[in-house]
């Protein structure tokens, strides 16, 4: 089975503070992992490194094969994420965001048509996400 992701001798410290120390942990194509601890774990810290948004202190972080330090691009293009509260364009629509996505990955406006309907927000699809619940802004935000 081909791994998406791989973190392997993860550390991250912030200052003398030791966050995360030496986690390795694969995640295989498809499959579904839940990322369980106690509060003050490392676990958003972790998702931090993995999305690019910490660098870590020491060990590396590969997804779908492409090295986060060496092939950030690649890496980061294969990845979207929700860390803790969805971030969007208040003023744009759902439908909006999705094409925007969509320009930025290189995918085609059927995929989107396609992920629209997936996403069962129906005619709020296009009402500006300003106005979304947050239940339909984490959707939003999955998709995208």
């Amino acid at each position: 089975m081909e791994n998406i992701l791989e973190v392997e001798n993860l550390r991250k410290s912030f200052g003398h503070q030791l966050v995360i120390q030496d986690l390795s942990f694969k995640v295989g194509n498809q499959e579904i992992v839940g990322f369980l601890g106690p509060n003050g774990s490392g676990k958003s810290t972790t998702l931090k490194c993995i999305v690019g948004l910490y660098r870590p202190t020491k060990g590396e972080i590969k997804i779908g094969g492409y090295s986060i330090e060496k092939d950030r691009e690649k890496a980061l293009s294969l990845v979207g994420q929700s860390i803790e509260n969805p971030t969007l364009f208040p003023n744009l629509t759902g439908r909006d965001h999705l094409k925007m996505m969509a320009r930025w990955r290189g995918v085609d406006d059927k995929r989107v048509e396609e992920m629209v309907e997936f996403s069962d927000l129906g005619h709020h699809i296009d009402r500006k996400v300003g106005n979304y619940s947050m239940g339909m802004k984490r959707n939003t935000f999955i998709l995208c």
